[in-house]
Protein backbone atom coordinates (compact mmCIF):
# COMPACT_ATOMS: atom_id res chain seq x y z
CA UNK A 1 0.00 0.00 0.00
CA UNK A 2 1.59 3.31 -0.89
CA UNK A 3 1.39 6.21 1.43
CA UNK A 4 0.92 9.65 -0.07
CA UNK A 5 1.60 12.92 1.77
CA UNK A 6 1.68 16.12 0.08
CA UNK A 7 1.78 15.03 -3.26
CA UNK A 8 4.64 12.60 -2.58
CA UNK A 9 3.57 8.73 -3.24
CA UNK A 10 5.25 7.23 -0.04
CA UNK A 11 6.93 7.51 3.29
CA UNK A 12 10.28 7.04 2.07
CA UNK A 13 9.90 9.65 -0.51
CA UNK A 14 8.41 11.96 1.58
CA UNK A 15 10.88 11.88 4.82
CA UNK A 16 13.57 12.49 1.72
CA UNK A 17 11.92 15.77 0.50
CA UNK A 18 12.20 16.67 3.85
CA UNK A 19 15.66 16.26 4.65
CA UNK A 20 16.64 17.29 1.28
CA UNK A 21 14.80 20.31 1.61
CA UNK A 22 16.50 20.62 5.58
CA UNK A 23 20.24 20.63 3.61
CA UNK A 24 19.52 23.00 0.97
CA UNK A 25 17.98 25.90 3.24
CA UNK A 26 20.43 25.95 6.17
CA UNK A 27 18.38 23.51 8.55
CA UNK A 28 14.93 25.21 7.70
CA UNK A 29 11.75 23.78 6.32
CA UNK A 30 8.34 25.05 5.26
CA UNK A 31 5.10 23.32 4.97
CA UNK A 32 3.63 21.76 7.55
CA UNK A 33 7.66 21.89 9.59
CA UNK A 34 7.75 25.85 9.03
CA UNK A 35 9.10 26.96 12.06
CA UNK A 36 9.45 23.73 14.05
CA UNK A 37 12.39 22.57 15.95
CA UNK A 38 13.57 19.77 13.49
CA UNK A 39 16.41 17.35 12.82
CA UNK A 40 17.47 14.64 10.91
CA UNK A 41 17.47 11.23 13.13
CA UNK A 42 19.97 8.67 12.01
CA UNK A 43 18.98 5.37 12.76
CA UNK A 44 19.73 1.68 12.21
CA UNK A 45 16.84 -0.74 11.64
CA UNK A 46 16.37 -2.99 14.06
CA UNK A 47 15.62 -6.09 12.28
CA UNK A 48 16.77 -4.95 8.68
CA UNK A 49 20.12 -3.28 9.88
CA UNK A 50 19.77 -0.88 7.49
CA UNK A 51 20.55 2.83 8.20
CA UNK A 52 18.04 5.66 7.37
CA UNK A 53 17.43 9.47 7.93
CA UNK A 54 14.09 10.78 9.28
CA UNK A 55 12.90 14.57 10.05
CA UNK A 56 12.15 14.35 13.79
CA UNK A 57 10.67 17.09 15.83
CA UNK A 58 12.72 17.84 19.17
CA UNK A 59 12.07 20.30 21.72
CA UNK A 60 15.18 21.78 23.94
CA UNK A 61 13.97 21.89 27.88
CA UNK A 62 17.38 23.80 28.35
CA UNK A 63 19.99 20.83 28.87
CA UNK A 64 17.98 17.34 27.96
CA UNK A 65 16.41 17.56 24.12
CA UNK A 66 13.21 15.34 24.03
CA UNK A 67 12.88 14.01 20.35
CA UNK A 68 9.34 13.05 19.27
CA UNK A 69 8.84 10.21 16.80
CA UNK A 70 5.24 10.30 15.26
CA UNK A 71 5.33 8.56 11.51
CA UNK A 72 4.03 11.99 10.39
CA UNK A 73 0.91 12.21 12.83
CA UNK A 74 -0.55 9.07 12.12
CA UNK A 75 -2.58 7.37 13.80
CA UNK A 76 -0.87 4.17 15.13
CA UNK A 77 0.86 2.98 18.09
CA UNK A 78 4.15 4.08 19.33
CA UNK A 79 5.28 0.31 18.27
CA UNK A 80 4.70 0.67 14.88
CA UNK A 81 6.71 4.15 14.82
CA UNK A 82 9.21 2.78 12.89
CA UNK A 83 12.28 5.66 13.77
CA UNK A 84 10.92 4.89 17.41
CA UNK A 85 11.07 1.28 17.09
CA UNK A 86 14.55 1.41 16.18
CA UNK A 87 15.64 3.90 19.06
CA UNK A 88 14.21 1.86 21.59
CA UNK A 89 15.77 -1.26 19.96
CA UNK A 90 19.40 -0.06 19.76
CA UNK A 91 19.37 2.32 22.44
CA UNK A 92 23.12 2.67 23.85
Amino acid sequence: MSVTIDGVPDINSWNSKIIDEFRVNDSEVGGQFEGVPLLPLHTTGARSGKERINPTVYQDLGGPIVVFASKAGADITCRTATCAYDLIRRWQ
